[in-house]
C-alpha cells in the first residue's frame, strides 16, 4: 500500500485548504493518458472515492488511489522534496 510521509500529509492538507476543498475531501490519484502512449499521474481533491479506489487513511487526510495504480504504487512512498520554489511532492 502507498505510504504517505508526515511531511507529504502536511503539504497536502495545506493544498486542500488553499484550493477551498472541504476538510473531509481526499486526494484522488489517477493515471492520465496523454497522446499515443505517454502516461502521467494526475491528482485532485474530491469528496468521495470512486467505488474501485483504494482508500488510504492518514491523519486528517484520505488518499484515493485509482484501481489501475494500486499495484504499481503499492511499494512506493509519497514524500516531499524541498526545492527553491517550495515543497514538491515526489514518489520514491
Amino acid at each position: 500500500m502507498l505510504q504517505v510521509t508526515a511531511e507529504a500529509n502536511a503539504v497536502l492538507r495545506e493544498a486542500r485548504q488553499r484550493n477551498g476543498a472541504p476538510p473531509e475531501a481526499g486526494l484522488r490519484v489517477r493515471e492520465r493518458v496523454m497522446g499515443h502512449a505517454t502516461k502521467m499521474l494526475e491528482a485532485d481533491f474530491q469528496d468521495d472515492p470512486v467505488p474501485t479506489d483504494q482508500t488510504i487513511e492518514t491523519p486528517d487526510l484520505r488518499v484515493f488511489i485509482a484501481q489501475e495504480l494500486i499495484e504499481r504504487l503499492s511499494d512506493r512512498v509519497l514524500d516531499v522534496t524541498v526545492t527553491p520554489d517550495g515543497p514538491t511532492l515526489t514518489l520514491r
